[in-house]
């Protein structure tokens, strides 16, 4: 069971779409938060449209907003980041999912393009996906650099300086004993 479920039947959309706004319980940001490995998820929400398409399968568009913190590579403090990321998937049945893949020139150009997950289409589920992507998988305080950092005699980090020590400065200091 996903920590986010949103369930939409896929036959159940009607013919001029649906328009959902879809926000996280606590409890669900939490969980969500401790499988994305964030230190916290203070807000999570989707703005979602879906219809039909023509040809078979699902056009999904809207928006995610987020607000997440996570630790800077750096210092290891929390970092609060805003999400907010646009939403345009087209889910396509398998045969159609198949021709537009030996077809497509440039998959960059154009919505993404999905196969369709079957009778359910797991909306919570999705967001959460996109909010993995969209997360920067190595967050640092705009300010935060090892510059500062100075190494004790024996290469390792010097704590005299009142920083953190940084995790690389032990290495920095293996390397310079071995030229």
């Amino acid at each position: 069971m996903a920590e986010f479920s949103r369930p939409q039947r896929t036959a159940e959309v009607p013919a001029e779409g649906l328009r959902l706004q879809l926000d996280a319980t606590s409890e669900e940001r939490a969980a969500v938060a401790r499988r994305l490995g964030l230190l916290g998820l203070g807000r999570l929400h989707g703005d979602i449209g879906i219809r039909p398409l023509k040809g078979g399968g699902l056009a999904l568009t809207g928006s995610l907003q987020a607000e997440v913190e996570q630790s800077c590579v750096v210092t290891l403090e929390a970092l609060s980041i805003e999400v907010s990321r646009p939403l345009d998937v087209r889910f396509l049945d398998e045969d159609a999912y198949r021709q537009h893949e030996s077809a497509q020139e440039d998959p960059l150009d154009g919505p993404d393009v999905e196969p369709m997950p079957g009778e359910v289409l797991d909306l919570g589920e999705f967001l959460v996906e996109e909010l993995s992507l969209a997360l920067d998988p190595h967050p640092r305080r705009t300010d935060a650099d090892f510059a500062g950092m100075s190494l004790g005699p024996d290469g390792a980090p010097d704590a005299a300086d009142g920083k953190p020590p940084s995790p690389f400065a032990v290495l920095e200091g293996l390397a310079g004993k071995t030229r």
